[in-house]
């Protein structure tokens, strides 16, 4: 009966040993090193098909680099053990992979010395630690507060970017509330966003007020996602902030020049560098009868009347295009066929980098000045004429006058 249990023990000890998840082997030392033993794992780790097939190869030749098996047997031989070695080995199918062994010194009863070891193949798992050193570096890094809470709202993290935005640092808010960034008497929109995630909801692209310690208020876009364990349970959240504070201040100022051209008593129209219309603002379709839909991506020469040269429309776009300011006068179409005189100051408009981007078109309707500078001028030619015509009579009545004063004193002198 002993014998039995010592039979069965023996085999739930090989059947343990066959299913473990690491590799398992035994192999003796040197350059010409034999396998022994192995379980089921080192034959997967190695892609052979069988025990027998893995126990044919020298460990040598599972070696990325041959010449490393040499160093690691003596280092093993002279150490007794070596713990998480971290080596590069390769399968029988020349795949590499990155390797940790722990081995150590054994002898056998005839005094024979042989290693015991274990191979997991950590290649994944050193991805991984590559991805979140990289990861971490990113956020640690970053200009967007990037912040870890519970799901009580207690910050466990708090990057430089987080510093940075709301002044504290992470020595100051890690460990306190959230809260201390709300608004006051707005403190509810954080609990509104905290019972969001809690239910597995993700916030994207929210914005939002927030506190800096200075007591400053600052406008936040906001992305918040929930944090879950490896159950799937969701065990609190981080969010990313970015501080939109000046580009509101921007927005605020090109609203309050969109709401001035928009209702500006000039005509404002804008073209991309191609001259086909972006905007044109309510003046335009009150002056030219087209709306803004007739208007958007047509040319201006739809205002075309054909009275102005196309020598000056090319002198206007070479000006504009060489990046200069030109200035002149159109008599231009209505959409309903009618005509109307306006005065134009069409400049480039650039970007940051300085490269034009667009055309802006600042124009007058000088309509009723043109009609009353024409009609001016007609009056001004009929007095110049009238006044011809007059300064004529009068000489002819001089001349009349003294051909009648000569004719009297010829008559005087024939009477004597």
């Amino acid at each position: 009966m002993p014998e039995m249990e010592d039979e069965n023990s023996e085999h739930k000890y090989a059947e343990l040993f066959d299913n473990l998840n690491i590799g398992v082997y035994r192999n003796t030392p040197g350059p010409d090193g034999r396998f022994l033993e192995c379980n089921n794992k080192i034959v997967e780790i190695f892609e052979a098909g069988s025990k027998e097939e893995f126990l044919k190869h020298k460990v040598r030749e599972l070696y990325a680099n041959p010449a490393q098996r040499q160093q690691f047997s003596d280092k093993v031989l002279r150490f007794g053990s070596v713990k998480n070695e971290e080596l590069e080995l390769v399968t029988l199918k020349g795949k590499k992979f990155i390797a940790a062994l722990t081995v150590v010194t054994k002898k056998n009863k005839d005094g024979e010395t042989y290693f015991d070891g274990t191979i997991e193949d950590i290649t994944e798992r050193l991805k991984a630690e590559k991805n979140q050193a990289m990861l971490a570096a990113i956020v640690a890094s970053s200009d967007d507060a990037i912040i870890g809470k519970t799901l009580e709202g207690i910050i466990t993290s708090w990057n430089k970017g987080a510093e940075n935005i709301y002044g504290y640092s992470s020595e100051e808010a890690v460990g306190c509330s959230i809260s201390i960034l709300a608004v006051p008497g707005h403190e509810g929109e954080m609990i509104n966003l905290l019972n969001k995630i809690k239910g597995g909801q993700a916030v994207e692209h929210l914005e939002v007020l927030r506190v800096r310690k200075d007591g400053r208020q600052i406008n936040v876009l906001l992305t918040i996602s929930p944090i879950k364990d490896a159950f799937g349970n969701i065990v609190g959240y981080s969010t990313i902030a970015h501080d939109i504070t000046e580009q509101k201040k921007r927005e605020e100022k090109l609203l309050e020049l969109l709401q001035a051209v928009e209702q500006s008593g000039s005509i404002v129209v804008i073209t991309d560098t191609a001259g086909n219309i972006e905007y044109v603002n309510p003046k335009f379709t009150q002056i030219t009868g087209y709306s803004r839909e007739d208007a958007i991506g047509k040319n201006p020469r739809i205002l075309k009347s054909g009275e102005t040269p196309p020598e000056e429309y090319k002198k206007l776009w070479d000006t504009i295009t060489s990046g200069g300011t030109w200035r002149g006068e159109f008599h231009n179409k209505r959409k309903d066929g009618g005509f109307y005189w306006e005065s134009a100051t069409i400049s480039p408009a650039r970007d940051t980098s300085n490269k034009i981007t667009h055309f802006m078109a600042i124009k007058e309707d000088i309509t009723a000045q043109r009609n009353l500078q024409d009609e001016l001028n007609n009056k001004i030619h009929d007095l110049e004429r009238f006044n011809k015509i007059a300064v004529g009579r009068e000489l002819k009545m001089v001349d009349l006058k003294k051909r009648i004063k000569e004719l009297e004193e010829s008559l005087k002198e024939q009477s004597k």
